[in-house]
């Protein structure tokens, strides 16, 4: 089961990030991104048939099809949603996330590791 988790976790990450991506390298920079624009990347992400919850992870949104990861990742904890973003779905150094965070690499190492172990325990310890 955790197996079919990291997989789809790693799909929907990529997608994610595909997508951000292109809008990034549109014509135009965009300091913030249109309702409208957000829906058209959900319309692409998102299934018809699939329900799907979003859940603020730092300040990136992520749409998650897993009813149970979207309520172990709303657990966690300000500070280590911040890292899980930066070192997971933006794939940012630790370093530069430890220079924006004021924080050390290691703490920022710490946090991840930290981050990921909880929700691996609450993943497994959750029940519908």
């Amino acid at each position: 089961m955790l197996k079919f988790h990291s997989w789809y976790y790693r799909v929907m990450k990529n997608e994610f990030r595909n997508e951000l991506k292109k809008l990034i390298n549109h014509k135009r920079h965009y300091d913030t991104v249109s309702i409208e624009e957000l829906e058209n990347i959900m319309s692409f992400i998102q299934p018809k048939d699939i329900d799907v919850e979003t859940v603020l992870v730092g300040s990136t949104l992520v749409i998650i099809t897993d009813h149970r990861l979207a309520i172990v990742l709303k657990r966690l904890s300000d500070r280590i949603k911040r890292v899980i973003e930066g070192t997971v779905i933006l794939q940012l150094p630790v370093k530069t996330i430890a220079e924006e965070m004021k924080i050390s690499e290691q703490a920022v190492k710490n946090y991840k590791h930290d981050g990921l172990q909880r929700l691996k325990r609450w993943l497994e310890a959750y029940h519908d």
